[in-house]
């Protein structure tokens, strides 16, 4: 019998899976079904389908040549027969994705041994395959569209079909199961799914993502490659501080470049030198970006890859799918739907629930986005008047750091609150570089105002910020204020 994607489903949970090959098993199958809702829409996955038909139809014309060691007749159960047992698909999984895990005794120790967390390995660029395990660990927690986890799917075949992920790799183990658990969630899932992984397996996976981190030149260079699409003296100083010693002839060619700059307003820097700074990063030639989404590639090269598209066509540009965070409740009335990199500008008089504002929404960030916080604060400071403040209003999250200055170094951070830019000392021109320098961070700038209501400081301020957040006796509104994700709410904060 020939199989084909129209009768497979009919077949498939008839046959013994102890007669089929390992390239047409459960695993196979469940990942095939979970495909088929493409099929003849996609060309990677209408391949893959076929060509499990056809593995199958070989390996049941096998059975059935007569060698009764290895062949089996498929029979329909009848009351007077034995039949053969069959195998029973596997029930739906649950909306809420969640890894299986093997239970076992809980074991404990009289003495409890300190482990010291092993040092990431410093590599010039990301592999592919904990580039995937680290888009898998990102699922955690949120809503996705059916589309989205389709998406997911389709760019580990393509890694798969273009040998960028390969049986030898040291993950293969792992990103067999994530694509596995992506193929059920898909199959069982409506419009939207929240992911939610096991614990367990969670905290393997986020060991495996900080067993290696980019190398501090790979950072410098992308830092460096970014300043270069807009060059100032504020931006340069900051990534100075990023190599006080370099050891390279290229960071010593950028280190030269950028203090030629502060110096002077002008840089120089030879085609050889640059052409070696894009290579480290993974850029071909003066600016041409490799074009591979599974691989972790800097903002820099996401942002010269869209510039080099050129004009794009209105329904073209309709369908594109850009990163947004998904709010919710009254965080999402007030601000909407944003970028995962927008600036936010909140607004006030001293009293009016600036601070307690901000500290509930990075409680919400930690809480509900996983995201690493920190709130730098001169206005308060690190007193027991703050440590009460953050007690009574219940923000304390191991997510959410709390600092009285700015420290160099923010790349472990996902957020930065400033309270307040006055105090800082900061102009325009000092956030902006910081926006330039941290591309792909979420800041929120808290302003003082005047006696009359207004914020303290140029209006270059509100140029530069994407939402305006005005609080005034205890509620948060953004409406008559600049919003460019569409919001126009209040928030009651006490």
């Amino acid at each position: 019998m020939k199989v084909t994607v129209k009768n497979l489903s009919e077949i498939y949970p008839t046959l013994d899976q102890s007669i089929l090959p390992k390239s047409v098993q459960q695993d196979e199958y469940d990942f095939i079904e979970g495909i088929l809702d493409s099929y003849g829409d996609d060309e990677t996955f209408t391949k893959l389908a076929d060509r499990f038909c056809e593995r199958l139809t070989k390996a049941l014309e096998a059975t059935s040549s007569g060698n009764n060691k290895t062949s089996r007749k498929v029979t329909k159960a009848t009351p007077n027969a034995n039949p053969q047992k069959a195998v029973v698909p596997k029930k739906p999984i649950k909306i809420i994705e969640k890894l299986t895990k093997k239970k076992t005794k809980k074991t404990t120790k009289s003495v409890k041994e300190k482990v010291e967390k092993p040092k990431p390995k410093a590599v010039e660029k990301i592999p592919a395959d904990v580039a995937i395990i680290k888009r898998y660990v990102n699922l955690h927690k949120k809503d996705k569209t059916k589309k989205q986890i389709l998406d997911f799917i389709k760019a580990i075949q393509k890694a798969i079909a273009e040998k960028v992920l390969r049986k030898s790799d040291k993950y293969a183990e792992q990103i067999q199961n994530i694509q596995k658990q992506l193929t059920k969630c898909y199959r069982n899932m409506s419009n939207w799914v929240l992911i939610e992984l096991d614990k367990k397996t969670l905290e393997q996976y986020k060991a495996i993502v900080n067993s290696v981190v980019v190398s501090d030149s790979v950072k410098l260079f992308k830092s460096f490659l970014k300043w270069m699409s807009a060059p100032d003296k504020d931006s340069a100083t900051l990534i100075l501080t990023k190599c006080q010693c370099p050891t390279t002839d290229l960071e010593k060619s950028v280190v030269r470049t950028l203090k030629t700059y502060i110096k002077n307003g002008e840089y120089d820097i030879s085609e050889q030198e640059l052409n070696g700074i894009c290579d480290a990063v993974g850029v071909s030639g003066l600016g041409e970006v490799d074009d591979d989404d599974d691989n972790d590639f800097s903002d820099y090269q996401k942002k010269k890859n869209a510039q080099n598209a050129g004009i794009v066509n209105s329904e073209d540009f309709a369908r594109m799918q850009f990163d947004t965070l998904k709010l919710t409740g009254d965080y999402q009335k007030i601000i909407g739907t944003p970028s995962t990199n927008f600036v936010a500008m909140v607004f006030g008089c001293p009293g009016s629930g600036k601070t307690t504002f901000c500290l509930k929404l990075a409680e919400y960030l930690c809480k509900n986005h996983d995201k690493n916080v920190l709130f730098s604060t001169i206005e308060e400071g690190i007193n027991h008047t703050f440590q009460e403040k953050l007690k009574r209003m219940q923000a304390i999250h191991p997510n959410l750091s709390i600092a009285d200055f700015l420290p160099d170094d923010l790349e472990q951070f996902d957020v930065v609150i400033l309270d307040s830019v006055n105090t800082f000392g900061f102009d325009s021109k000092k956030l902006r570089s910081l926006c330039d320098v941290y591309p792909d961070k979420i800041f929120i700038w808290i302003f003082q105002t005047t006696k009359n209501g207004v914020f303290r400081g140029s209006q270059e301020y509100q140029h530069d910020c994407d939402v305006v957040i005005e609080v005034k006796n205890g509620v948060a509104t953004t409406e008559n204020h600049k919003n460019r994700f569409g919001a126009n709410g209040i928030f009651e904060i006490f």
